[in-house]
């Protein structure tokens, strides 16, 4: 396991840039050098640097497993060829963006968010290969920023009841647990990028939560 603590472009909401599966690292192409490389050998995936819709917060509009990548139909036809030169990927329809803070996914199973249409869920479905659960993580409807899981574990937002804790460990197949970030942000996951190899996550982000996020996420 490995935790590489930084920013990017002095900001602490690292799941906005990019997100993390055990095949790849989908991250923004503004990220310096160094960063990559550290990146790469902190998740022990290589990346894959993109914009998307030239915005370069890829992370909060992309989600996506070892699989496959979810995209908004803005998505630009350079930036479609280019992660699917990599791994399969689809537009889903729905007139929503920001897709990153609307899935929560690992290999196994998944969270989308309850404002997606019937179609949307369908194609969301084919694409990853299982039926996901469509719903709210404490009581928001945004459950990708306030969960992030990998095929070791899960982090969820403190505001998720004991029983949606235990539902979610049925839904992604792996122990998981509540933390913060960020000294007290509860929108998880869009603090951290992780994946089953370690985890990215802002420098701000205190000794206990860090321990909290360990454990969460499988490594402790």
């Amino acid at each position: 396991m490995a935790i590489y603590q930084t920013d990017f472009l002095g900001e602490g909401y690292l799941g906005l840039f990019g997100f993390a599966t055990d095949k790849y690292c989908l991250i923004s192409q503004r990220l310096s050098e160094n960063q990559i490389d550290k990146i790469e050998k902190h998740l022990g995936v290589e990346t894959i640097q993109t914009p998307i819709f030239n915005f370069s917060l890829s992370g909060i509009m992309s989600a996506g497993n070892s699989h496959a990548v979810l995209l908004p139909y803005l998505v630009e036809d350079n930036e479609l060829a280019r992660i699917k030169k990599r791994v399969k990927a689809a537009i889903v329809p729905d007139k929503f963006t920001a897709l990153g803070n609307l899935i929560a996914i690992n290999d196994h199973g998944g969270v989308i968010s309850d404002v997606f249409s019937p179609r949307a869920k369908s194609i969301i479905d084919d694409t990853l290969g299982f039926k996901t659960v469509q719903g709210k993580i404490g009581e928001s409807s945004e459950v990708g920023a306030v969960c992030v899981a990998t095929n070791k574990g899960f982090v969820v937002t403190p505001d998720a009841s004991d029983s949606e804790v235990k539902h979610l460990e049925e839904i992604f197949g792996v122990p998981g647990g509540r933390a913060s970030a960020n000294m007290g942000s509860k929108l998880v996951g869009v603090c951290i990028i992780a994946n089953s190899n370690g985890f990215i996550i802002s420098e701000e982000t205190t000794p206990i939560e860090i321990e909290y996020i360990n454990e969460a996420l499988g490594f402790l």
